[in-house]
């Protein structure tokens, strides 16, 4: 489990980021699709962090670093799985492998 600093600086991120988002919305004279889905995703993985669940990879399952999270802090995959996805694109194989969920 991730320490409890981490998550309340994973919320401190996203509360920024939603913050931000918002301002775009109100400054913008016409409805944006993709920041409503921006600030749709940053209410879901909040309302995740708020509950103490720390961002985890869609892929594997894994715990999202904090650093990968400072850097995006809406990413949906770790850095492992976006890289192997990126090498199986340049290597013109196609979609990479699923990744099995760590085992709890």
């Amino acid at each position: 489990m991730k320490s409890v600093s981490e998550l309340i600086e994973i919320q401190d991120l996203l509360q920024r980021l939603r913050a931000l988002l918002q301002a775009r919305r109100q400054a913008s004279a016409t409805s944006d699709p993709q920041l409503s889905v921006q600030l749709a995703r940053t209410d879901v993985v909040l309302t995740r962090v708020a509950a103490g669940e720390h961002p985890a990879c869609e892929v594997c399952g894994e715990h999202i670093a904090v650093g990968e999270l400072r850097r995006s802090p809406l990413a949906a995959i770790c850095q492992r799985c976006a890289l192997d996805a990126a090498q199986h694109v340049m290597d013109g194989i196609g979609d990479p492998p699923a990744r099995q969920p760590p085992s709890p």
